[in-house]
């Protein structure tokens, strides 16, 4: 796809004004477009318009996968026909008052797909309203600086500091992760991970290991093995949400993961060349990134109102550039819903999941989250948060009882 929403960002700022009812004035917008202010916080007022293309492909992909690449090529020249005027309607309008632009838009489409095209046509304008919300306020904010000031140096030397307030200076020098010390709780994962399973006593009891993770080992093609590493594979900051029912495995697959990034010798060698070669591929993406953290032993530091600034508390360093290219895993989410009075996981996950996507966070940092059921509802996002659920296939269960 070679679609691109706006031709500039000076026409993204126009857009704004005429959606939002407060134009961008013509000198302001040219200090903005210019430079002068947009040089030093180009990551914060260029928004994700210009990531828009790459987001459609995603979720076309996610949601329509067997077909994706023939619906990429069919929705091109409908998206083509965006415009200001479609999108300021479209906007402006009613949530039931929109299929009428889309039908407009649509008119010259005559493939076997218009069903499909037509809802992601839908979720591209949606996609283009919510981050026209997003930037909104700070460009209002602008504005109203930008009026009560008569000094051009004083609007911008305003400005200027309105946004470093907000968004911190672009121009800082990131800070050297390994000055910085995570602490986390990879020994206690290290230590679950060679627990016998209960009613076994000794050495010689079936560990847990044996029972779950070597059976996802050995169909990797297909299992939740496969499924993580493709996530950790791909580019962005979307969390994953790793939920099934009590004893299904949440845990032990963490501590599996903590087992190969740290390469444990007695995990190791229990594997066949075909298993080490699985966990190579696997711990290639681990090694020197990841930290497991149990949620329950941070009940007081973890809040759904500041998600990410509690990670960070809970991880002990409060810096972003720490955590570039991490890998967090927070475990048991559900037991802070009913350990922590007033918890709401649900709200926890939004604020997290829209914090680490946001424009202005600049960080690499991959998340996976454990949970049982029941204590969140899906967001059914796919652009903010990845949700997988974890079950025992037939095969796994006549294993445990044999």
């Amino acid at each position: 796809m070679n679609w691109k929403p706006f031709k500039s960002f000076g026409e993204y700022l126009e857009l704004i004004g005429t959606v939002t009812g407060q134009p961008i004035p013509a000198a302001l917008g040219s200090l903005i477009k210019g430079g002068v202010i947009g040089a030093e916080f180009a990551d914060v007022l260029t928004p994700k318009y210009s990531k828009l293309e790459k987001h459609i492909k995603q979720y076309i992909e996610e949601k329509y996968p067997e077909h994706h690449k023939k619906l990429e090529k069919e929705i091109e020249p409908v998206l083509e026909r965006i415009n200001q005027h479609y999108v300021t309607e479209f906007c402006s309008v009613k949530l039931d008052e929109r299929d009428y632009v889309l039908d407009e838009i649509m008119v010259r489409y005559h493939g076997e797909n218009r069903e499909s095209c037509r809802e992601i046509l839908r979720w591209t304008l949606e996609e283009i309203h919510t981050q026209i919300q997003d930037v909104a306020p700070t460009v209002a904010t602008m504005i109203k600086l930008y009026g009560k000031i008569d000094s051009v140096e004083e609007k911008i030397d305003e400005i200027l500091e309105f946004l470093r307030e907000q968004f911190g200076t672009a121009h800082t020098v990131k800070e050297d992760p390994s000055q910085f010390s995570i602490t986390d709780h990879a020994h206690l994962f290290q230590k679950k991970f060679k627990m016998s399973l209960f009613l076994e006593e000794g050495e010689d009891g079936a560990k847990l290991y044996q029972v779950f993770v070597k059976p996802q080992i050995a169909s990797s093609q297909q299992g939740i093995i496969s499924f993580l590493s493709d996530w950790l594979g791909k580019e962005g900051n979307i969390p994953l949400l790793l939920y099934g029912k009590p004893g299904v495995g949440k845990s032990t697959m963490t501590a599996f993961l903590n087992a190969v990034a740290s390469r444990d010798d007695d995990f190791w060698n229990t594997l066949t060349p075909e298993e080490q070669t699985v966990c190579e591929a696997l711990a290639k993406k681990l090694e020197n990134r990841l930290h497991p953290l149990v949620l329950n032993l941070h009940i007081d530091k973890i809040s759904h109102e500041n998600a990410w600034e509690s990670v960070k508390s809970c991880f002990g360093v409060m810096s972003d550039d720490a955590y570039d290219g991490k890998i967090l895993i927070l475990d048991g989410l559900d037991e802070v819903c009913v350990l922590k009075q007033g918890f709401e996981g649900i709200r926890f996950l939004k604020k997290l999941c829209g914090q680490l996507t946001e424009f202005a966070f600049s960080q690499h940092v991959k998340i996976l989250i454990t949970s049982r059921r029941g204590y969140f509802s899906p967001l059914n996002n796919p652009r903010h948060l990845i949700e997988q659920e974890i079950e025992w296939t037939e095969a796994e269960m006549q294993e445990w009882c044999e």
